[in-house]
């Protein structure tokens, strides 16, 4: 047996050679000798499956690396050949599932993570080509007036009332290319599905036959059954030989440490186990009388501290918690024991001190855990800890008083024209008082002056949402969209300030500069196509209602100012005029 073995590593280390030295089928020939010897061995079809992607022969790399996966599939090199060949045979969705399956097990794994994104991109792309072909099928069932479609169907009758469906369809109306962001909406699905459901009907009435071929209908039912078991079946097959073959190597790690050990370690882990059952059940004074008898037959195992620690912890002892987490650290370092043991002792220490409110020692021990292991559970306690005294700070800083005195400051220097000191002492003021919108509003007429158009207007959506009546705020952010000639959107905004002051001159005003602004542009056309592809400014004309409104306002200027005082009207007006489609 020792004798096969030496065989075995021996040509697999000539095919390791013969792979570093460019000689793939002197490679081949050597892995190729090496399984026929132990076909067992999950490492060689790896190696033979890497030698095949060197040489190109992608079937043949992932026959071996499937045959890797089988023998040992928690093993995530063997899923990175067979992602590896999976790219290479330009199955990239199929590549993509198994690299996420890799890094499942390797989460930490930059090579992977890289080849992911290869193959994500190599999918996306794929994906686009593909889906390119069938704009043009599935596009032209969202012509014409959706919702009376929508209506004639009971399966989308419901659709015919639901406006973000209707601005989807909008969407795809003004741009065919769009409706591949949608394929996954289950009612543009839905919709597609029943208007070629539509569609094959009348094709069929046309020809004289069945709607529907009863025959073909219970085809597809049987298939689409058959399909759906067989996948099943697989997937409850495939998750019970994982979980088979993981028990097996537990198991087999498992006898193979209780060999190694004395008969003392042996009775240490009974003892444990007493233990344990103790813990759960809440019967905290014997659990700890076990897990220090085990610590004393096995005195260098950290394990037996760490359920001390752990009984302490319950008990609120947390002092007492805290020490022999540090001895079960001490104890595994010395003895060199799994770097996972030793980071969750630490991270013990560190959920110790948080309980004890002690919020710069948890995060200095919890930062130290994850330095020996990289654990989720321990990052997310030091981001909860983290964001508990960054709250508290912020708290702690509050001060409307001198908030008052750096918003005066910062009008100081607002009025000298000095905007980025202005800047610096709103800010202070809101940190001194987050709840006060004007600073916010100051802040964004500041931002404005320096062209930081942007932040200007979300500052300006934070003052609103402290005080959504506070009018100032309102032009502010018109004034910044103007700037960045978003001009649909400023207009909005300019009515806001009207159905709150309707004698607002500021915004009066502010409304005729952006229609001018909007008239101003200058191509006619491309004002037009450029309003078309808004979906509210197609539904408006679209409006029966809205037509006639048109039509009157044209022929009579009397019709035109009755309909002005309905606000609704006015405000639809001004969308129109915004996009420049009325004057």
């Amino acid at each position: 047996m020792a004798d096969l073995k030496a065989q075995v590593e021996d040509l697999k280390t000539k095919g390791n050679n013969a792979l570093n030295a460019g000689q793939f089928n002197e490679a081949i020939q050597h892995y190729t000798a090496a399984i026929q010897l132990d076909a067992s061995n999950h490492v060689l079809y790896s190696n033979r499956s890497a030698v095949y992607l060197k040489m190109e022969n992608g079937d043949l790399a992932l026959k071996d690396a499937e045959k890797c996966v089988e023998l040992n599939p928690t093993w995530a090199r063997g899923l990175g050949r067979k992602g590896a060949a999976l790219f290479l045979l330009e199955r990239f969705d199929e590549a993509v599932e198994v690299y996420q399956a890799a890094l499942k097990l390797e989460p930490a794994n930059e090579g992977f993570k890289q080849s992911l994104a290869q193959a994500e991109a190599a999918a996306e792309e794929a994906g686009a080509a593909a889906g390119a072909q069938i704009f043009g099928q599935f596009a032209k069932y969202f012509q014409g007036d959706i919702a009376t479609r929508c209506a004639l169907s009971p399966a989308t009758a419901e659709f015919a009332k639901d406006n973000e469906f209707l601005k989807i369809c909008d969407q795809i109306q003004a741009n065919p290319n769009s409706i591949m962001q949608h394929m996954q909406n289950k009612k543009v699905m839905t919709f597609i599905q029943v208007m070629m459901q539509q569609e094959m009907m009348a094709k069929r009435r046309a020809e004289g036959k069945p709607e529907v071929d009863p025959e073909l209908a219970r085809a597809m039912m049987e298939e689409r059954e058959r399909r759906a078991r067989e996948e099943d079946e697989a997937n409850r097959r495939r998750k019970e030989a994982e979980e088979k073959f993981k028990k097996e190597q537990e198991e087999k790690k498992k006898q193979e440490e209780l060999a190694k050990l004395s008969d003392e370690q042996k009775k240490a882990l009974d003892v444990k186990e007493e233990g344990n059952v103790l813990y759960k059940a809440r019967k905290f004074e014997e659990a700890l009388a076990k897990y220090r008898e085990a610590a004393a037959l096995d005195p260098e195992n950290m394990v037996y501290h760490s359920n001390i620690a752990a009984v302490f912890f319950e008990m609120g002892k947390f002092d007492e918690c805290i020490a022999e987490c540090n001895t079960a650290v001490e104890i595994g370092r010395r003895n060199r024991a799994d770097f996972k043991l030793i980071g969750r002792a630490l991270a013990r220490i560190g959920n110790a001190y948080a309980k004890q409110d002690k919020l710069d020692e948890a995060i200095e021990w919890y930062t130290k855990a994850l330095t020996d292991f990289r654990d989720g559970d321990t990052l997310t306690a030091l981001r909860k800890v983290e964001r508990i005294k960054e709250e508290r700070a912020k708290q702690a800083y509050i001060n409307p008083e001198l908030s008052v005195k750096a918003k005066e400051e910062g009008n100081q220097f607002f009025k000298e024209q000095k905007y980025p000191e202005a800047i610096k002492a709103y800010s202070e003021a809101i940190k001194r008082d987050p709840s006060n919108a004007v600073n916010y509003s100051n802040r964004a007429a500041a931002y404005t002056k320096l062209g930081e158009y942007r932040l200007a207007v979300k500052d300006c959506d934070d003052a609103l949402a402290l005080d959504p009546k506070m009018v100032k705020a309102i032009l502010r952010k018109g004034n910044a969209q103007y700037f960045m000639k978003e001009y649909s959107k400023c207009l909005t905004t300019y009515d806001e300030a009207l159905k709150i002051d309707p004698e607002n001159e500021e915004a009066k005003a502010g409304m005729n500069k952006v229609i001018m602004a909007i008239q101003n542009t200058g191509d006619d056309e491309e004002v037009r196509r450029r309003a078309m592809s808004d979906p509210e400014v197609r539904q408006i004309l679209d409006d029966p209602a809205m037509q006639a409104v048109l039509q009157q306002m044209q022929q009579d200027p009397k019709a035109a100012a009755h309909h002005l005082k309905n606000p609704e009207i006015m405000r639809r007006i001004n969308k129109l005029r915004a996009a420049g489609i009325v004057s």
